[in-house]
């Protein structure tokens, strides 16, 4: 009898589903009579191999060729990548000396640059108001007006070096210091021996020179005037050169 395993009702032997749940039988495997150990081992001898192929060359796998070539494809690369990076520091070399080489030239001619004004500046005319005008002291000269008092009379020499017509009145101007202290300019010539500012006015044409003067009361005490020269029309009243007159 069968017994199933699901419901547990007893089935024939030949039955192969259980009458009253339908659940199939399996034939359990039949076992080997003989024990296990009673059983021959195999042996190596009782079986027959195929011998290897016999070769004398030897060919290597396809992967091992592909790592071969790549190996050497990453060689050649790197060689292509050393011979260019020898190429540009070469030249990033040679660039730089012909850098040098070239400010080198250059150092040298402006270092002779000085020398060359400096020869121009010893010759350099002191008079020179801005480029634009020359003016150039004379003379001085202590004299007296009508009510006695003592006149300071300068005299000198202005040179128009712009391409302009101008004056001398309207181009610069010039004011006397004693001890720091402005002096004060005669506002007529009149009564002063040999003061004349009718030059003063005169246009003159560019590079022509023209005799002018100047004239300042004196203090009693006057020692020492300086006499500054700026140009007439300024913003901040530069003053470009001094000329300093003793009084005897």
């Amino acid at each position: 009898m069968k017994k199933c395993d699901i419901c547990g009702y007893l089935n024939d032997d030949n039955h192969q589903f259980c009458v009253q749940c339908g659940n199939k039988f399996f034939n359990a495997p039949q076992q080997n009579s003989q024990p296990f150990n009673n059983q021959k081992k195999a042996t190596y001898s009782q079986y027959s191999f195929p011998n290897p192929p016999q070769s004398n060359s030897y060919q290597q796998p396809y992967y091992t060729n592909n790592m071969q070539n790549a190996v050497e494809e990453q060689k050649r690369h790197n060689k292509k990548v050393t011979r260019n990076t020898i190429i540009i520091i070469v030249s990033i070399f040679v660039f730089i000396v012909l850098i040098n080489f070239a400010l080198s030239v250059t150092n040298d001619d402006t270092e002779q640059v000085p020398s060359n004004t400096h020869s121009e500046n010893s010759t350099v005319n002191e008079n020179l108001i801005d480029n634009k005008y020359e003016l150039i002291l004379k003379s001085s000269k202590v004299v007296t007006d009508n009510n006695n008092k003592k006149v300071l009379v300068v005299t000198f020499d202005f040179k128009n070096l712009t391409n302009e017509t101008t004056s001398y009145f309207y181009s610069l101007d010039a004011k006397a210091f004693d001890d720091g202290i402005e002096l004060d300019s005669p506002i007529s010539m009149w009564g002063i021996e040999d003061y004349d500012f009718h030059n003063n006015d005169l246009d003159i044409k560019p590079g022509k020179s023209i005799q002018v003067q100047e004239a300042y009361y004196l203090n009693d005490n006057t020692k020492e005037v300086d006499i500054e020269i700026s140009q007439w029309v300024s913003f901040d009243e530069e003053v470009y050169k001094t000329f300093r007159i003793n009084i005897e």
